[in-house]
């Protein structure tokens, strides 16, 4: 399996990520706080389907996250 490309927005911690590897390995790199575990969260959620879904998923103060994975 191979991820084409990864689109999040408002998922946890995320305002909003777009990533197309390019490559076999990829670095999410950031200070703490910016979004990484968010990003692979997101990830797991549209591998894994609804019942990954923690209680809370949604960016606190928004209605609503979408994530697409290609």
């Amino acid at each position: 399996m191979h991820i084409i490309r990864l689109e999040a927005e408002n998922v946890k911690t995320l305002r909003a990520v777009a990533i197309e590897p390019d490559g076999a390995v990829v670095q999410i790199t950031g200070a703490n706080g910016s979004g990484k575990s968010s990003v692979l969260d997101a990830m797991y959620y549209a591998l894994a389907g609804k019942g990954a879904l923690p209680s809370q998923p949604v960016r606190e103060g928004e209605d609503q996250a979408r994530i697409m994975l290609d």
